[in-house]
């Protein structure tokens, strides 16, 4: 009940607490350690931030320092389709992915899930 409480205080300003050093690692736990309904809220918080059609927020986490941690960390805890939509935004931006060392980051994570997963690993 706590936990849900914590992450009810956050509604709204995930995106915005991803992107520094120390609130990153809140969200990061609540993936980590909130029930499913809790890792759901945040996950498609983060998804919806762009207004659901544009997913260049989502980019921008991956190359932050910070906010690349909480999305590394979404890949393991979310649902099937809510991978393959960050998948594929990161798809449709490797090169600029590849550039930056946050970037190469989420790429490997998505790989290992792929392959946690016994999906097809996409392509890099």
């Amino acid at each position: 009940m706590e936990r849900c409480i914590v992450v009810m205080r956050f509604t709204r300003r995930v995106v915005q607490m991803s992107y520094h050093n120390f609130t990153c690692n809140v969200i990061e736990k609540c993936l980590t350690h909130g029930s499913y309904q809790d890792r759901q809220l945040v996950t498609n918080e983060i998804l919806a931030a762009g207004g659901g059609h544009n997913f260049d927020h989502l980019v921008d986490m991956m190359l932050n320092p910070y906010a690349n941690l909480v999305i590394q960390k979404m890949l393991v805890t979310a649902d099937e389709w809510q991978v393959s939509v960050i998948e594929e935004v990161a798809r449709r931006n490797l090169g600029k992915l590849m550039s930056c060392s946050h970037g190469k980051q989420v790429i490997s994570t998505i790989q290992s899930v792929f392959t946690a997963r016994g999906t097809c690993v996409p392509p890099s």
